[in-house]
């Protein structure tokens, strides 16, 4: 983790603050491990106040730059310029565009689901959710199951438009980064994040929560992106 060393005090205004704080990303001054520095650092090293970093915060989530997940911290949802490792621009940019189309598409699939499933479509969704909990805890290939349960979310809105557009991201999916996807699910960490996110999707809609159900969809495909982006620039860095 790097210090930010002799910085001047930011300037006044958000736009401004998030021109600054954006440029900082870039140079990786406030980032680490993926994550941006946690507040409290961002306060006292930055020299500004707590209401004016998350007003500055909150323009670059609007703008797509990061993206914060609850109990988790704010990821960089961006890849840092010059971080690549001479990986593929266009392969790097057809792969951001998938990611970007699963967030817009299983929220509000989730949504619809926690008000239309069937009660035997949210136990398939329960069914496929322990299938990956088993298979990584076996230690064995995941990346089936893995999309066996969001599929089964999606069905389940009932919904045949969202479902064909899902079905041909995941097809698009497996061809540009199963590897990368298998592999974080082997991560011991990341898998335990991931099958608790599952799990609060399946409550959500369980319960019949649609805006729960949309928000921990949300959240968790916004992790994923933030999860493999890391282990795309790490892998370019090898």
């Amino acid at each position: 983790m790097r210090r930010i060393n002799a910085l001047k005090p930011i300037s006044a205004g958000v736009a401004s603050l998030a021109g600054q704080l954006t440029e900082l990303i870039q140079d990786g001054s406030i980032v680490f491990e993926g994550r941006l520095l946690p507040e409290r650092v961002l306060v006292e090293q930055l020299r500004i106040t707590r209401g004016k970093l998350r007003q500055a915060m909150a323009l670059l989530e609007h703008q797509g730059l990061i993206a914060t997940v609850p109990r988790s911290g704010t990821y960089i949802t961006v890849p840092k310029p010059g971080m690549t490792g001479g990986r593929d621009t266009q392969e790097e940019h057809c792969n951001g565009q998938l990611m970007q189309a699963r967030l817009g598409l299983e929220p509000v699939a989730a949504g619809l689901a926690a008000t239309v499933a069937s009660r035997g479509e949210v136990l398939a969704i329960f069914r496929a959710m322990n299938r990956v909990k088993d298979r990584v805890g076996m230690k064995v290939a995941a990346d089936d199951a893995d999309t066996t349960f969001h599929l089964a979310i999606v069905k389940a809105s009932h919904n045949p438009y969202i479902t064909g557009m899902m079905m041909m991201v995941e097809h698009l999916i497996r061809e540009h980064y199963a590897p990368t996807r298998q592999r974080m699910l082997q991560d011991v960490a990341l898998s335990h994040a991931f099958l608790m996110q599952h799990e609060a999707i399946y409550v959500a809609i369980r319960r019949r929560d649609a805006e729960l159900a949309e928000k921990t969809a949300r959240d968790h495909i916004i992790f994923s992106i933030a999860s493999f982006q890391g282990r795309e620039i790490g892998k370019g860095g090898q």
